[in-house]
């Protein structure tokens, strides 16, 4: 059978628009009539028009003009602990049924991770399939979880505010709320990114402060079939927060409340684990979030503040020298003097961290980074293991489902 030569280009919002929904809405909208509308109105409400999907970064393939790959970029700017990146989230990666097993999909996102380089992005992050994205170099980034706590352990009182019910679009007050609620978290977007969530179809509902300005929402979805209420997002004061989401689950009868993709360290998750509830962690090693850096220098260079920061703050703050980080396909420095962390041009030096494509996991904060050399069989000499150990500690990275791509 002779292969069909792939022409792989950027869309045109003008001239591949709709193609690209119709091509969404048939194969992720499960071919059901219904689905495929409900597929049509999901991209034209924001997940795709009007939203953040970046059309000179992406890539799509066309064969004799009909569009049989795609591979799409929601570009965002990611927190690492204070600072942030420039990171392109991978989103609608799919090969028309009719032209796969032929390589086209792997032509197609490799064309994207250089498209995405060239445009200045840092890194990306996908959320993927098992056993496929480690040949372009992805890692695993940070894991799933959920918290489930019984609606009968929920406070029964009343809330202290009066709370309403708004549609899940965004709005500046309740990005400049999730803004300060989750600065500091890694892994978390900076909003604002979607027109409404890209992976949430629920409700909201806000309360206001005594002059009538938010303060505060939580964002929850009915999932019937389990009788459980399921939160994405909670943004304010903790007890108003929990009153309200125990209001809503009894509401609708629900037995569940279902906390799901949070950062641990946030005061609801802080306040349900002090109580009773069941903690669900989902590590992947393949599949799942996963992360790879694109252009390790820049992405060094704009977290050199949280990395003087920490380094500060630890038992090796006097000293003085370069780390060479070593990942493999790219080599970065980092240069520390009494006056700081800069980012430098690889040099020789005795301090020599070296991993294949694991870097990522360091800047992520994935595991402890002993783990992360561990696992990524790394190796190290002089100081560069201490140092890692100090400059890149766990940071339980969390993409907020509203984020998601």
């Amino acid at each position: 059978m002779t292969k069909t030569a792939l022409q792989i280009l950027a869309p045109n919002r003008r001239e591949h628009r709709d193609m690209l929904v119709d091509f969404w809405s048939k194969i992720f909208g499960f071919g059901d009539t219904a689905h495929y509308f409900n597929g049509v109105d999901f991209c034209r409400d924001g997940y795709l028009d009007g939203s953040h999907y970046d059309w000179n970064a992406s890539r799509i393939g066309l064969v004799d003009g009909r569009l049989v790959t795609h591979y799409g970029v929601w570009g965002y700017d990611m927190r690492v602990g204070s600072a942030s990146v420039r990171s392109g989230g991978i989103g609608t990666v799919a090969t028309h049924p009719d032209f796969r097993k032929r390589g086209y999909l792997m032509q197609t996102a490799k064309a994207s991770i250089n498209a995405m380089r060239a445009s200045g992005y840092d890194l990306t992050v996908l959320f993927g399939i098992d056993d496929f994205y480690e040949r372009l170099g992805y890692v695993r980034a940070f894991s799933y979880r959920q918290h489930y706590v019984r609606v009968a352990d929920l406070p029964k009182e009343k809330p202290t505010r009066p709370f309403r019910r708004f549609k899940l679009v965004r709005r500046e007050d309740t990005d400049r709320l999730y803004n300060q609620a989750f600065a500091g978290h890694t892994g978390t977007a900076v909003r604002p990114t979607y027109l409404r969530g890209g992976d949430v179809r629920g409700d909201g509902y806000r309360w206001v402060d005594g002059r009538g300005r938010l303060a505060g929402y939580v964002y929850v979805k009915l999932d019937d079939r389990h009788r459980r209420l399921k939160c994405f997002e909670a943004v304010g004061d903790t007890p108003q927060a929990l009153r309200i989401l125990g209001a809503l689950a009894r509401r609708h009868g629900c037995v569940e409340l279902e906390v799901l993709n949070q950062p641990r360290d946030t005061p609801l998750l802080r306040q349900l684990e002090r109580g009773r509830c069941e903690v669900v962690t989902r590590l992947n090693h393949s599949g799942g979030p996963m992360a790879r850096t694109l252009n390790l220098r820049t992405t060094l260079e704009k977290i050199v503040g949280e990395l003087h920061a920490r380094l500060r703050a630890s038992a090796y703050a006097g000293w003085t020298g370069t780390l060479l980080i070593d990942d493999g396909t790219e080599k970065a420095a980092l240069r520390v003097t009494r006056r700081g962390v800069a980012a430098a041009e690889p040099t020789k030096t005795t301090h020599v961290l070296r991993t294949r494509g694991h870097a990522v996991q360091l800047v992520f904060g994935t595991d402890a980074p002993e783990a992360v050399m561990s696992n990524a069989k790394s190796k190290t000499s002089g100081d560069a293991a201490a140092l890692a150990a100090v400059l890149f500690p766990a940071q339980d990275p969390m993409l907020l489902t509203f984020d998601h791509f």
